[in-house]
Order: structure tokens, then sequence, then C-alpha cells
């Protein structure tokens, strides 16, 4: 069975932790947060000529009867190689916000460094490179300040994050299949309960059964 889901739904799915609190929500807006962190990309390519930029990276993994393929695209990475030193990765996510760090951190940190671990295992495996660098940076949205949250791990830890997660994710979708299963096989088998229909219930049940073949909503 195939399934695909993003980097960010994979972390938000199974990582998420914290406050539920709406009133910590992010002040940035979609557009603020890209036009910021297209402006942060372009200072880091100043500094350095091997900074890339929305590298997409995907990879599939097989559990159980599922085939699940995990995709998503690196605000920023570089990829060394040292004779002296070997090859290794820094990964990069970028995060736009007015709110205190700490704060954000405690609402959506989890999620945030699940994705960069995430990006990290696509990168290790792809290039094959033993070590990993992941960055979650918080930038202000008028100063461009930024707070920088820094963690190495070999390839074997970021392997093991990302199995885990997927195994997550799909013993969920398993149950969540099976449920379906369960609920279609009762619905089949369940029989009117008295000798005949009323005639709104005729025209309901006609009605329900048109918009269900239909994909339309019912307005009752």
């Amino acid at each position: 069975m195939k399934r695909s889901v993003s980097v960010t739904k994979l972390a938000q799915f199974v990582w998420h932790r914290g406050d539920i609190n709406r009133l910590l929500d992010e002040q940035t807006s979609a557009i603020e947060g890209s036009q910021t962190q297209a402006k942060y990309q372009s200072l880091r390519r100043k500094f350095s000529n091997d900074y890339e930029t929305e590298v997409t990276y995907k990879r599939t993994y097989s559990y159980k009867e599922f085939e699940l393929t995990v995709s998503g695209r690196i605000d920023g990475l570089i990829l060394t190689h040292n004779r002296r030193l070997g090859a290794s990765a820094t990964v990069e996510e970028i995060k736009t916000t007015r709110l205190d760090v700490a704060r954000k951190r405690a609402q959506h940190g989890s999620i945030h460094d699940a994705q960069v671990k995430l990006y990290g295992s696509l990168v290790c495996h792809k290039e094959q490179v033993p070590t990993c660098t992941t960055k979650v940076i918080y930038v202000h949205p008028d100063s461009l300040q930024a707070e920088t949250f820094r963690q190495e791990y070999s390839s074997e830890e970021l392997n093991r994050f990302f199995e885990q997660s997927c195994e997550i994710y799909l013993d969920w979708l398993e149950k969540m299949s099976a449920r379906r299963a369960a609920h279609q096989t009762l619905a089949k088998q369940q029989t009117f309960p008295f000798d005949r229909y009323l005639e709104d219930q005729h025209r309901l049940a006609k009605g329900v059964f048109r918009r269900l073949r239909d994909k339309k909503n019912l307005l009752l």
C-alpha cells in the first residue's frame, strides 16, 4: 500500500508536544515568513559559496504492508567533502517569528526539531554522509536577528529517528484502515429496524445516497 507524506506533516503528527493555547500563535503572515526567509538565505549565501536553498529530498520507507514516501524542501543546506575530515552536511530549518523564542520553542520546538532531523536523515541517506549538523533558526522579520539551536548527529541516529517517525505514523494509518474496513462491513450488514420507511425517511435516505454518490453536501 503506497502512501506519501511531507516532512512537515509527519513531524507535526508524530512529534507535536507542548502548549495548545492559541493565544501563543504566531503573529506573522505566511508571505512575511517567506520574504524574511529569502532575505536571511541571501545573507547566508554571501558567506558560503556552498550554501544551497530550497533543496528537495525524498525517501521511500517500507514497513508492514506500506510503502511510505517522505518528501520535503530544505531551507538551507551545505554539503562538504574534506579529505581529512570526510563528508558532512549542515541542514537549516528557518522560522520567522516575533514571539519570544523561548515561548516559541515551548509551543512548537518539538515539531521544529523533528523537521530538521527528518531533513537531515534524508540528506544522510541520499548523500551517504556519516554526520549531520542540524540548525533550527528563528529570525525576527523586522531586524533579521537570528537565534540558532544547533545539534550534531550521526547518520545512524538520524536514520533511527526517521524509521521511528515513519513507523508511528504507519501504525496509526493501519489502525485507521482497519477501523474504516470494520465500519464499512458493519454498514453493509445493517438492516432497517422497521417494517417500512416513512415517507420523509425514504426521501432523506435517497438524498443521502445521491449526495454521497455525487460527492456533494446535503443541507438538512
